[in-house]
């Protein structure tokens, strides 16, 4: 959901500063918002419903090749809503503009936009990649600290327990070798 309303608030951000770059007056600024916007819409949210879809296939893929294969599903997409787009707009609402100028600008934009917004995915997942390698490492530096001391109380343990109950020490001790057994087996520490 996060990533649908990033999509959307993006592209409506994008539409609105091209339309204040084109726009000679206020009531041009609203008409060509309206429609640039609904155009970028249709890209951004076209593009982004594909590459979820891929996810998985994508997810099996180097970073590199799968940010190079996203890459070209926005790009492709972006042809195809331009292609669409000019089969049905009426001809009037593209009199100032040729298909092979739409065709450009549209692939132009939609290639920066899409590599940048890779580049900030990758680097994002590499952040969180880091944050999840230090807090293992420290759960793992804490476990080693812990288990000395688990080992060393459990001994204790069973060193006051001899002179009361011999019976329940000797059940402690195989508990106790049963458990580090069991975590040795396991390949997870104790």
């Amino acid at each position: 959901m996060r990533t649908v309303a990033a999509v959307v608030v993006s592209a409506t951000l994008m539409a609105m500063v091209l339309s204040l770059a084109a726009a000679d007056h206020l009531r041009q600024f609203w008409e060509s918002f309206s429609v640039i916007a609904l155009y970028i819409l249709w890209i951004g949210l076209m593009a982004a419903a594909l590459i979820c879809l891929l996810k998985g296939w994508l997810g099996r893929m180097r970073h590199g090749l799968a940010g190079l294969v996203a890459w070209c599903v926005i790009m492709l997409v972006a042809l195809v809503v331009s292609l669409c787009t000019v089969w049905l707009l009426p001809v009037e609402m593209l009199v100032n503009v040729t298909l092979q100028e739409l065709l450009i600008r549209t692939l132009g934009i939609s290639g920066i936009l899409g590599a940048l917004i890779l580049r900030y995915l990758y680097e994002n997942h590499r952040q969180k990649q880091r944050e999840l390698a230090e807090s293992r490492a420290r759960f793992q530096a804490l476990q080693a600290r812990i288990r000395p001391h688990f080992l060393f109380n459990s001994l204790n343990t069973v060193v006051s327990l001899i002179p009361s109950d011999p019976a329940c020490a000797e059940e402690v001790l195989q508990d106790l070798s049963d458990l580090f057994r069991a975590s040795l087996g396991s390949g997870k520490p104790a």
